[in-house]
């Protein structure tokens, strides 16, 4: 059965579909016994392609990688202007699932290989797949990306200076060089979508959000800098205390 471009109200059967546009032709999927897709490998099952109940796509699909940047991007900017605690922790989780699985989308044309090479170079990269399966999933059931499971904790800051509650922020306590280290969510987040920016080639997706959000170079050395002083500091106040 073929379609051709039509905006029309399609039933078959009980069902009805309300196509805004399509662009055919195309084939209604069947299940096909006996076919196998190498490429939809599962730990150590081979999956059968699954069959689309609407082959000509879906709306989520509609502008590919680009699309699915841009809400990477919006959740980060639903992040920064959070105005409760509850929507700042549902927005981190949010954002950092959603950035991480943007590897999933052949993001820039680029060959998986080297997708995971670049996610795995970077340090904010890293602790996004850790904290993506880890508010996913519970806990982490295979190997991090940074050696330990990651922590998200709220950290005292001072009043009114808090973009959590107005003393306080979230963190992440992860491994970094073989200390343990503290880094405030949102810049690990801000990090995320910078090094994404850079990672993928240039398009207007990509420079409204690098207007939008003004990342400075060199910006994120500065926090982890910071973190690095303060967990040495902490290290030697246990060495002395011998905790």
């Amino acid at each position: 059965m073929h379609r051709t471009r039509l905006a029309a109200r399609l039933t078959t059967g009980h069902r009805g579909y309300y196509l805004a546009r399509l662009a055919g032709p195309a084939r209604l999927a069947r299940p096909m016994a006996g076919r196998i897709n190498p490429s939809s490998a599962v730990g150590s099952r081979i999956m059968p392609p699954i069959p689309k109940e609407y082959p000509a796509g879906s709306w989520h699909n509609g502008n590919g990688w680009e699309g699915q940047l841009a809400r990477v991007s919006r959740w980060l900017d639903r992040l920064m202007n959070a105005t409760s605690p509850e929507d700042a922790e549902d927005f981190l989780y949010a954002f950092f699932q959603n950035a991480h699985h943007l590897r999933d989308w052949s993001p820039g044309g680029r060959k998986k290989d080297d997708v995971d090479s670049f996610l795995n170079s970077h340090l904010a990269t890293r602790i996004c797949r850790d904290v993506a399966n880890l508010t996913k999933h519970r806990e982490l059931t295979r190997p991090p990306a940074q050696d330990y499971e990651p922590s998200v904790l709220r950290e005292y800051v001072g009043e009114n200076r808090g973009w959590f509650e107005d003393d306080t922020r979230l963190v992440i306590v992860t491994n970094h060089q073989n200390n343990g280290i503290v880094l405030d969510a949102r810049e690990v987040a801000r990090e995320c979508l910078h090094l994404w920016c850079d990672f993928l080639p240039e398009c207007d997706v990509v420079k409204s959000i690098v207007s939008h959000f003004r990342f400075a170079e060199g910006g994120f050395s500065q926090v982890l800098s910071e973190a690095e002083a303060m967990s040495g500091w902490a290290k030697q106040v246990m060495t002395k205390l011998k905790w």
